[in-house]
């Protein structure tokens, strides 16, 4: 994971995103898109010059506010969900601090879910299931099924 966090962008279409989760409840943000709005995790495009790992850390502070948390596993990468162009680098990491809404023209709120109240209209199902079916994910929750 280290060499893909470490790795610095060369080219447009570099997206990383994050589930940030503490014990048994994942962050999700309300984005107003001009076609639709639904719930996504932090993250955005990279800048060229700067790394995945800057980058997450860049847009996590910008869109939430929060500036302490551990990445803590990398999932791969899968296609935009608005541009299938864009590569999208997954991973998810913990945190102790409470996100705030800092860009009230994207984001409505940001919410905790727990695994049995996750919404209907997460913006890419295909990120949303890599996450849900990783072992370590949930854990908590998935022994109290």
């Amino acid at each position: 994971m280290q060499n893909i966090l470490t790795t610095k962008v060369d080219s447009h279409g570099i997206c990383a995103v994050i589930f940030i989760y503490r014990e048994n409840e994942v962050l999700f943000g309300f984005r107003h898109y001009p076609e639709r709005s639904t719930w996504t995790v932090p993250g955005g495009k990279c800048e060229i010059g700067e790394t995945i790992e800057q980058c997450i850390q860049r847009e996590v502070q910008e869109e939430t506010g929060i500036t302490g948390f551990t990445i803590k596993k990398y999932f791969g990468i899968v296609s935009g969900a608005r541009d299938a162009k864009n590569n999208v680098h997954m991973f998810s990491g913990t945190t102790d601090q409470e996100p705030v809404v800092t860009e009230p023209d994207k984001f409505s709120e940001w919410k905790w879910f727990d695994r049995e109240n996750i919404p209907d209209n997460f913006i890419s199902h295909r990120e949303l299931e890599l996450f849900l079916n990783e072992k370590n994910n949930f854990i908590k929750i998935k022994n109290n099924l």
